[in-house]
C-alpha cells in the first residue's frame, strides 16, 4: 500500500530516508486509524516528497481503508496548497519567536 514491495525483510538501516516515512505511514495505517498526523514530508529530498504526497493522496482517496482526516503539518505552501481541502495557519507565540 506504501510502495515498499520487496522490502519486507529489509533492516531499518537498509531504508532510505523516503522508505522510512513509507514504514512510518504503514505503522499508522495498519490499525485502522480514524485520522493519520504527522510531519511525513520533512526529511526526505524534493522528489521523494513529491511521491509521497501523490501516495497519502492515493491512502487517503481510498474509500474502503482511508482515514476519515489526515492532519500534516508543513511549512511549504505549495505542498499545502496542493494536498489540502482545509488549511489552517498557525503564527508562533510571541514567548516562542523570542527564543
Amino acid at each position: 500500500m506504501v510502495g515498499l514491495e520487496g522490502f519486507e525483510r529489509a533492516y531499518p538501516r537498509e531504508l532510505s530516508g523516503g522508505m522510512k516515512q513509507r514504514v512510518g505511514m504503514a505503522r499508522a495505517l495498519c490499525v485502522d486509524p480514524r485520522s493519520l498526523h504527522g510531519r511525513a514530508l520533512q526529511q526526505v529530498d524534493a522528489l521523494t516528497a513529491e511521491s509521497l504526497r501523490a501516495e497519502v493522496l492515493d491512502i487517503w482517496d481510498d474509500a474502503e481503508r482511508n482515514p476519515s482526516s489526515i492532519l500534516m503539518v508543513s511549512h511549504d505552501s505549495k505542498e499545502v496548497a496542493y494536498m489540502a481541502d482545509r488549511i489552517v495557519v498557525s503564527r508562533p507565540t510571541l514567548a516562542a519567536s523570542a527564543r
